[in-house]
């Protein structure tokens, strides 16, 4: 996940609120910032700046974002989490793990 950020320019508390259905378009290698994650309160906001962004992202960067997302779906189905839920880093120890790291 710190390659991400590096890659893009990516705020963590932007990062960690990916929706991979919604702001991640592979297709175009293009990723929507529509909102920002506040591990304080456990919720979601809006970005820094209050205006969403696109970020253009190299063929590199989309096979992370692959992997992760793969990943994502293999955890999803092992340790019986919502399937409804597409956010790219589902768990509060998750986030909290690679915020260390990544800051």
């Amino acid at each position: 996940m710190c390659q991400i950020q590096a890659s893009t320019g990516m705020r963590y508390n932007e990062m960690v609120a990916l929706d991979y259905k919604h702001d991640i378009d592979l297709v175009n290698n293009i990723i929507s910032i529509t909102k920002n994650y506040d591990h304080h309160n456990h919720i979601f906001t809006t970005p820094k700046t209050g205006e969403s962004r696109q970020i253009h992202i190299n063929q590199a960067t989309a096979d992370i974002i692959k992997e992760q997302m793969n990943y994502d779906k293999i955890k999803t189905v092992k340790y019986n989490l919502d399937r409804k839920k597409t956010i790219i880093i589902q768990t509060k120890k998750w986030i909290s793990k690679t915020h260390k790291i990544c800051k």
